[in-house]
């Protein structure tokens, strides 16, 4: 979350949602606002980067568009990688 923006990511799918206007977060946001939904994208992702390895689970959750099986089996360096591929895919769309 940044100010009144939220960033909501589950598995491949991701959700931008402007809270100050829309509290119940019905409006999805992502395909009309994709400058908005890259800027959250990276804040989260340097955000990510920062964090420590779980204590007892494995590697960092987060990483769109990626089953847990593909998540256990790519080194860290790959994940960035593959959500850097993602990035260029979107933007390559627009």
């Amino acid at each position: 979350r940044s100010g009144d923006w939220k960033l909501v990511a589950q598995k491949a799918k991701v959700e931008l949602f402007d809270l100050a206007k829309d509290v119940s977060e019905s409006n999805d946001l992502a395909k009309t606002m994709p400058g908005k939904l890259a800027e959250l994208t990276r804040l989260h992702d340097a955000w990510l980067a920062q964090m420590a390895k779980p204590a007892k689970a494995g590697e960092k959750k987060w990483t769109p568009g990626m089953t847990s099986e593909k998540k256990k089996k790519l080194t860290a360096e790959e994940k960035q990688k593959a959500r850097d591929e993602e990035r260029a895919k979107k933007k390559a769309a627009k």
